[in-house]
């Protein structure tokens, strides 16, 4: 995992910003996401599943609702979820 740049508008974003492999494993996330949920960028390096963090309404509902469609779009935008 690269040390992200303070300057880049994807750390900036207020809102939480995240890129997942096929498996929901985080590959990236902005400085917004992990402060949120009290990560730090070496953090992912250990393989973090984005499911994990979600409460066990969310993982429901990202397991039947979102993780398809990001699967069919390639992206989801503006979600709410509940995390842990």
């Amino acid at each position: 995992m690269t040390t992200p740049d303070e300057r880049d508008p994807w750390e900036l974003a207020p809102a939480a910003l995240l890129t997942l492999d096929t498996r929901s494993t985080i590959l990236r996330a902005n400085a917004t996401f992990l402060r949120w949920v009290g990560l730090e960028v070496a953090d992912l390096d250990a393989g973090v599943r984005f499911t994990s963090l979600l409460s066990v309404g969310g993982r429901i509902y990202w397991e039947t609702h979102l993780s398809p469609l990001l699967l069919v779009e390639g992206h989801v935008d503006e979600v709410a979820l509940e995390l842990r």
